[in-house]
């Protein structure tokens, strides 16, 4: 099962429309303007070794957490595994936020910042801390930076080791974009101690034109928890076994 909630946009008319990937829905959003964005939220299981799982309100002795993916009790026809929102589940912090952002053509664009808002709090999830993630993948060169939404708005923290090991330099605005010559940002999201609900905000000039484009789940908040503390499983040949990767 593959949970990553991907906003793919492409040129569509004078709009711009969103396929998110994992549930195939599709939104248009109506922004004439601004950068053409490739955003990828890797939560849940993901797209790898690095995705982080996601947490359950039961505990690893409830018999649906004993119960193997695809089987069980179903809700709207699908498994606990297959939509973990729908059994209450939220995706185990912290999370990956992948931002690909180019201009329409070679005129360049320019990326001035990314915001993050927070728009609830409640008490983190505590039951149970599933992943079901698989292998890594290759990656290209990244711009990287991470947030906690325990430090004071508007969150950022220092890097730190965040993606040792892989192409990257550390996050700094303002960064410019063509068609052929996009931005990468890739920027690790850590709830702290909390359920939180959020969105990104990302401001851009294009040429006279200026804006502030909302990165979200089709109109709804992103999801992430707290899971410091909790066991990890993951599923091998029918057994529920601990994750030796965490």
């Amino acid at each position: 099962m593959t949970d990553l909630l991907t906003d793919a946009f492409t040129n569509v008319g004078k709009s711009l429309i969103r396929i998110v990937s994992g549930d195939n829905r599709e939104v248009i959003i109506k922004d004439e303007n601004g950068p053409i964005l490739g955003v990828q939220v890797e939560q849940g299981d993901g797209n790898g070794c690095n995705a982080p799982g996601w947490v359950y309100p039961a505990s690893p002795a409830a018999p649906i957490m004993n119960t193997p993916p695809g089987t069980g009790i179903r809700k709207d026809g699908k498994t606990w595994d297959q939509d973990p929102p729908a059994f209450g589940a939220a995706p185990a912090g912290p999370v990956t936020l992948h931002i690909s952002a180019r201009a329409r053509d070679e005129r360049a664009i320019i990326i001035h910042d990314i915001r993050f808002r927070v728009v609830e709090r409640r008490p983190p999830i505590r039951g149970t801390h599933i992943s079901l993630a698989g292998n890594c993948g290759d990656s290209p060169t990244y711009h990287v930076g991470r947030v906690n939404f325990a430090a004071r708005p508007p969150y950022w923290v220092p890097v730190g080791d965040f993606m040792e090991g892989f192409r990257k330099d550390e996050l700094e605005f303002p960064y410019t974009a063509t068609a052929s010559d996009p931005a990468t940002l890739l920027i690790d999201v850590n709830p702290g101690k909390c359920h939180c609900a959020w969105k990104v905000e990302l401001r851009w000039t294009d040429g006279e034109e200026s804006g502030t484009t909302v990165i979200d789940d089709s109109g709804k908040p992103f999801q992430i928890t707290d899971s410091s503390g909790l066991p990890v499983f993951t599923w091998q040949e029918g057994r529920r076994v601990p994750d030796e990767r965490r």
